[in-house]
């Protein structure tokens, strides 16, 4: 066992020192980007919190809800930040990032969006790709918070081939791009013989991505335009279920 390890078990075996430990473990875990074991140890320290520990249980909830939002995983975020407003709405910037998500907290569909299954996720980017009016023509899971997608504009009477490729790219997790990801995107779309592009987002695009992009063959979805789009995405849906022959 590594010097350091050691340490650690032996701190952790203190009633005074363990949560701490804890805690300290979870963060030199997130150091060195292994988010996953660092989200583990948080949620242990979390667990493990007693009475008498209500800072160390705030400081630990915080540390959790940081590593997940850099892990692109808001949802969960979110929760924990509301329950240190419930404990202490004071603490460090806990208002802050709620007030800058009010929109996902309150809205169920964006909520399935960045939390479903990836073949849930996949069938939403494809609603999503036919919602924009295009015929699909291939699909690639690039990730579970990345689907990228060609389509051509659905016009009655001309052939696919002189139709016009569109590279759709969905990105699900929630960070502010910027104009390098544009860029990026641009570049992604002139690989595959594609004149426009579109990039979805779920969260607001960053002012120099949206001035990048006046008067170029792409376009931005993201923030309340995505969630207008997956509700109204659902209520096509709904109403088309409704109206359906019962069997």
């Amino acid at each position: 066992m590594p010097e350091g390890d050691h340490h650690f078990e032996l701190s952790q075996s203190s009633p005074e020192y363990r949560l701490r430990s804890i805690i300290q473990k979870g963060n030199c875990h997130r150091e060195m980007n292994e988010t996953d074991s660092a989200i583990e140890e948080f949620k242990r320290a979390i667990l493990s919190a007693r009475g008498k520990d209500a800072n160390l249980l705030l400081l630990a909830r915080y540390s959790l809800a940081a590593t997940l939002e850099s892990n692109g995983n808001l949802t969960d975020a979110i929760e924990q930040w509301e329950e240190i407003n419930r404990v202490n709405p004071r603490y460090r910037d806990t208002l802050i990032k709620l007030e800058q998500y009010r929109d996902l907290r309150g809205d169920d569909t964006m909520k399935d969006f960045l939390t479903n299954p990836t073949p849930v996720f996949d069938e939403t980017c494809r609603a999503i790709v036919r919602h924009l009016g295009l015929e699909l023509l291939e699909l690639k899971v690039v990730s579970s918070s990345i689907i990228t997608a060609v389509g051509v504009p659905r016009e009655g009477g001309k052939r696919t081939i002189m139709r016009q490729r569109v590279y759709v790219k969905v990105h699900r997790d929630t960070v502010v791009f910027g104009v390098k990801e544009v860029k990026q995107l641009i570049e992604e779309a002139k690989t595959l013989r594609c004149a426009r592009a579109i990039f979805v987002a779920p969260m607001k695009f960053g002012t120099d991505a949206v001035e990048f992009t006046s008067g170029r063959q792409i376009t931005l979805i993201g923030g309340k335009e995505l969630s207008g789009l997956l509700n109204e995405i659902e209520r096509i849906a709904k109403e088309g279920a409704e109206g359906s022959p019962q069997a």
